[in-house]
């Protein structure tokens, strides 16, 4: 996990792939 914004845009999809609604992130520097 060295690009948090891949990183990110990576757990929404396998999330959305999954059906999840709810994707739990670490807290981050970074405003989305």
């Amino acid at each position: 996990m060295t690009d948090p914004i891949s990183d990110m845009i990576i757990r929404i999809k396998n999330a959305a792939m999954a059906g999840n609604d709810v994707v739990s992130m670490p807290q981050s520097k970074i405003k989305v």
